[in-house]
């Protein structure tokens, strides 16, 4: 996932996370105690930012 960062990617999460998908530019990432957390700046949200635990996505991909 880390390669993904700078790039617009569409995230398809777990059913624990709050939607289904998630839409954006990849800022970054954050090694945490428990795993990778992930940092987007959301389509629907521009300005904005949304972190996304990464045991939560099931697939990511550059759009």
């Amino acid at each position: 996932m880390k390669a993904l960062v700078g790039k617009r990617v569409v995230l398809d999460l777990t059913p624990a996370a709050d939607t289904a998908t998630a839409r954006g530019k990849l800022l970054g990432t954050i090694d945490a105690a428990d795993g990778l957390v992930l940092i987007i700046e959301p389509d629907e949200a521009p300005a904005t930012r949304r972190s996304i635990h990464s045991h939560h996505v099931k697939n990511a991909r550059p759009i």
